[in-house]
């Protein structure tokens, strides 16, 4: 993992570092020169353990997200390291052909090439060794276990491999020599004799052109041979005898000096020598490595992003629980703060004492934070394993320390930032009313100067963001600007008499509206809009919600008041309980907006997930209207699929109703008339039997093609056409989260342009063009590139490709399972591998749902935050209202009673917090479906009522359980005693 929102990690992380440091430093000298007040601070920390134990809860909050972010990327990015490596063993750079033979695999050339480089190269200090190897797919059979393995990994390997590779070592550890082989024998390895269900000395038998080679089992090895697990170890010239081409190979290898990661730091040396060295060969080499090593980071620095990016909502609400509880303790201590000011001192050491003690909270709340984050990282760590086991993707935990300091970095100057902050806020006190604990009175500032310099500012800002919108074409901008906008007219008209009430209500309704308006009557349809909407939309949506509920709470309050107040003995214990939340807006908006948001964002989230969840439903929508498909072997391919398929017993004819073939080929692209590089893609020609059967619809058609199948015919029948992936095609709305970049980014239009313009692109080797035509509905799972006829891709390699999948539709009522397993018995020689593709898509769904549902748990981390706040509360409370309670009491309420009415009134933000959550994600989910039925089409709006009822629950219950120590402490609390408290 290197980079954190495109920003390179290491020198993000000593910045950090050196900026937490000097923050460090200064407060160590001020608290020297400080000592009276620095003693002031610390002694307030071990005061009251368990309110102490609550601020660290909603302190540490931040460090504990972003530790858990990036111990998730680095054990992403250290796993898929892991693979590569397992992969690919001690094999740095790899040399091949440029051209591609007819069955689509990399050319052979002359052995002679690897003695030649051996020369060239060998003497470099970077170089530890070059061999010449045969790779190929084959299928193979155990006439005695009658198993198969329709494409098994065969590897021809000589005495150079062993001497410069990794041996090849048996369970035991001992070595097996590929020149001890006799004509005849091979080497297994252990997953494909688990498969074949075969031993040592056991036959099986590799097909080629249809014949079968028998070849006897002389060792299973568990380790030494790159590529798949399931493959099989001939000497170098057995395979080139079976494969008909003495002297050939089709791929060169080459390791760097040093282990499996460190040979990969000398692969620009190595690539700058056999460059030259290769041209004029038709001889290409690639830094497989290097490029693995790569893809791994990039996958770790995806995965972490996305984690951050939805841990916002979290910090956001950690940063309210910041700044109220350092609002509350300054209540709290509001008579010891004015009799310290009455004896001399002064605003400054007011600010340094609360920072002080907030910089005690954050060094060791963060620290707490980044290592429960790792706990929590290793948690999710395992059950993302559990996700991917099906897919043969082992997790191996991993985190670096430059993740934990950063974390632990970023949660410190985060904490400090806001304390700071909040310590200015809260110095601004009279000492005459602190003294007598006297509560300041409420000034409007409404109509004095600063009021109106505010509302000005914000209109300006409004206005300025708007047009920077519209110029730019950014709907984040546009839609900021007029929440600016509708605030600032709120308050200006509040500064000439519009009532408070009315005027923070106008402005709460108007966000929601705003926010909650569908993208074609915001007018930002067709502006560019990305991920960071959505955390914009929470904010501004509990924003506007919080205004209008605050500012209408003695409303809330009389109709529940009304509703429960009927109940006997209930009466008193309720107007007691909803009178300290409307007395004290700024405490309970706030603890109100924590909830709020955090709920906001489960409750989309879960919607998404379920919503998602229906285009797995149908299973054809996905696969273009097919329904299994299969692979077979380029060594041994099927001339013609439909008459294979009656030629075979074990395969019903008429169940089968349409069978597409597909030729893949990796070529190297570019959009013509662009200066950018070729990149390779993989590049498909079907046949007609697939252009008359897929379903697959288009985002963008090029002008004179007004439906799906006219595309799909022109470009059968056309020679020069083809389609696209929507990968490949930008688009102003994206709100995708760590999506692998696309093969190929066509440029000078998007696809909200609707109409596809004429583009081309062209090929390296040949100049070869294909026009495209046609951008695929995102739901195209199975074109993962681009997709042209059979005859345009022959064109395009200047020879022909033959055709290795295949996809099949069968008839409804058919069992697509017992259909796949006659193709593979039918056509085994073939080496044919076929799936159910509603198998494969389900469980695609599943392991889709496992990390979805992991993101989910991850945001729910953010409850903490509004529980913590509302355990502060009732804590706080309880101190803050002892004489009233003393009064309670001495007037006959019983301590039940007390608690209760301590219960109700937290019970009142949570419940009203989560309710407002509920109804803001139900209704932006509106909205955020419309955009992705746009751009998936079948996706339908589902709301998992239970899981949001359990959410809802769940943090009901926790917030009651917080908060019942300090309710059963006020019930505890003397009246004599607490009448005489001062």
């Amino acid at each position: 993992m290197n980079k954190l929102f495109g920003l390179p990690l290491a020198p993000l992380t000593g910045g950090l570092a050196i900026v937490m440091c000097l923050c460090v430093v200064v407060l160590t000298i001020s608290s020297l020169r400080n000592r009276v007040m620095f003693k002031l601070a610390s002694r307030n920390v071990p005061r009251r353990p368990a309110q102490t134990a609550l601020i660290l809860l909603g302190l540490m909050l931040a460090a504990m997200l972003f530790s858990a972010s990036f111990t998730i990327g680095d054990t992403v990015s250290y796993s898929i390291r892991n693979m590569a490596t397992d992969q690919l063993g001690q094999i740095d750079v790899m040399i091949h052909g440029q051209a591609v033979d007819a069955a689509g695999s990399q050319g052979y050339f002359d052995q002679q090439y690897a003695a030649d480089l051996s020369q060239i190269i060998g003497d470099d200090s970077n170089v530890e060794g070059v061999a010449a190897a045969m790779n190929a797919g084959m299928p193979v059979i155990s006439p005695t276990t009658e198993l198969n393995e329709p494409n098994i990994e065969l590897w021809g390997l000589d005495e150079s491999w062993e001497r410069h590779f990794d041996p090849i070592v048996d369970s035991r550890g001992e070595r097996l020599i590929v020149a001890d082989l006799q004509a005849g024998q091979a080497y297994l390895s252990s997953r494909a004799a688990e498969h074949l269900e075969v031993r040592m000395g056991d036959t099986v038998s590799v097909f080629t052109d249809g014949q079968p080679f028998p070849f006897a089992v002389a060792g299973i090895y568990s380790d030494g041979v790159p590529g798949d697990e399931i493959s099989m170890v001939v000497p170098l010239a057995e395979a080139q005898s079976l494969l008909g081409r003495p002297e050939q190979v089709n791929l060169i290898a080459i390791t760097n000096t040093g282990n499996a990661i460190h040979g990969a730091t000398h692969t620009d040396e190595v690539m700058a020598i056999l460059e030259p060295a290769l041209e004029g060969t038709g001889l290409t080499a690639e830094a497989v490595k290097q490029e693995a090593l790569d893809v791994a980071t990039e996958a770790g620095d995806a995965f972490m992003s996305v984690f951050v990016i939805m841990a916002q909502f979290s910090v956001a609400a950690g940063v309210l629980l910041i700044f109220l509880t350092f609002v509350m303790l300054a209540a709290e201590r509001k008579t010891e703060l004015g009799t310290a000011r009455a004896l001399g001192t002064q605003h400054g050491h007011v600010i340094r004492m609360f920072t002080y003690e907030g910089a005690i909270y954050a060094l060791a709340a963060s620290a707490i934070g980044s290592i429960l984050g790792l706990g929590i990282g290793w948690g999710m760590v395992r059950l993302m394993a559990a996700a991917f086991s099906q897919f043969d993707v082992q997790f191996s935990f991993h985190s670096r320390p430059g993740s934990l300091i950063i974390a632990y970095c970023l949660g410190v100057l985060l904490t400090l930032a806001v304390v700071a902050f909040s310590a200015w806020r809260v110095s601004k006190l009279n000492i005459i009313r602190a003294m007598k604990d006297i509560p300041e009175p409420q000034i409007s500032r409404a109509r004095d100067w600063k009021g109106l310099a505010l509302a000005v500012l914000a209109i300006a800002l409004g206005v300025l963001f708007t047009c920077a919108g519209f110029s730019s074409d950014s709907g984040t901008a546009y839609m900021v600007g007029v929440s600016l906008a509708i605030v600032g007219v709120c308050l200006l008209a509040r500064r000439f008499g519009l009532p408070d009430r009315l005027a923070f209500s106008l402005a709460g309704i108007g966000l929601v509206a705003w926010w909650l308006l569908p993208p074609s009557l915001s007018g930002a349809r067709d502006m560019t809009r990305g991920m960071e909407m959505f955390f914009l939309a929470g904010i501004m949506l509990v924003l506007g919600a919080t205004f209008l509920a605050i500012h209408n709470m003695d409303l809330i309050l009389k109709a529940v008041a009304l509703v429960f107040g009927r109940v006997r003995g209930l009466s008193a214990v309720l107007k007691t309980a909803i009178s300290y939340p409307m007395a004290n807006r700024f405490r309970t908006g706030a603890a109100l907006a924590m909830f709020c948001l955090v709920i906001f964002t489960l409750v989309v989230m879960s919607i998404i997930n379920s919503s998602e969840n229906s285009l797995y439903s149908d299973p054809r929508r996905l696969s273009g209207g097919f329904d299994i498909s299969g692979t077979t072997s380029y060594v041994n391919p099927v001339a013609d699929m439909n008459a294979a398929i009656q030629d075979a017993g074990s395969i019903d004819s008429d169940d089968i109703e349409a069978v597409g073939a597909i030729s893949i080929i990796a070529l190297k692209l570019r959009q013509t008339g662009t200066d950018t590089e070729y990149l390779t893609v993989p590049v498909q020609g079907i046949d007609d039997g697939y252009a008359n059967s897929v379903s697959y619809g288009f985002n963008m058609m090029a002008e004179g093609y007004s439906s799906a199948d006219e595309v799909w015919q022109a470009m059968a029948h056309q020679p020069g056409l083809a389609v696209v992936s929507s990968s490949f095609v930008a688009r102003k709305v994206n709100y995708s989260l760590g999506s692998s970049a696309p093969y190929l980014l066509l440029d000078g239009f998007m696809q909200e342009d609707k109409v596809l313009p004429v583009v081309y692109v062209e090929e390296e080797a040949t100049g070869g063009r294909l026009r495209v035509i046609g951008v695929l509905k995102d739901i195209a799972a199975y074109v993962p590139g681009i997709m042209t006829s059979q005859a345009s891709l022959d064109s395009l390699a200047r020879q022909p490709i033959v055709p290795t999948t295949y996809m099949f539709r069968i008839k409804d009522g058919a069992d697509a399972k017992s259909i796949s397993k006659g193709l593979e018995t039918g056509l085994v020689q073939n080496g044919m591998d076929s799936v159910v593709i509603a198998e494969e898509v389900r469980d695609i769904n599943k392991a889709g749902m496992m990390l979805n549902n992991l993101l989910l748990g991850f945001m729910g981390l953010g409850l903490i935050v509004g529980i913590a706040a509302l355990g502060v509360i009732a804590a706080r409370a309880v101190v803050e209202r002892r004489k009233q309670i003393g009064a309670l009491r001495a007037i006959g309420f019983q301590r039940e009673a007390v608690q209760l009415a301590f219960l109700i009134e937290s019970s009142f933000v949570a419940l009203l917090g989560i309710s407002l959550g509920v109804l803001l994600g139900y209704a932006l989910s509106f909205s955020l479906m419309d955009t992705m039925s746009e751009q998936a089409p079948g996706v339908s709006l589902v709301v998992p009522w239970t899981r949001i009822a359990f959410i809802a629950a769940v943090a009901y219950l926790a917030s009651l359980i917080t908060t019942f120590l300090p309710a059963r402490q006020a019930s505890r609390v003397y009246p004599a005693e607490a009448l005489r408290y001062e």
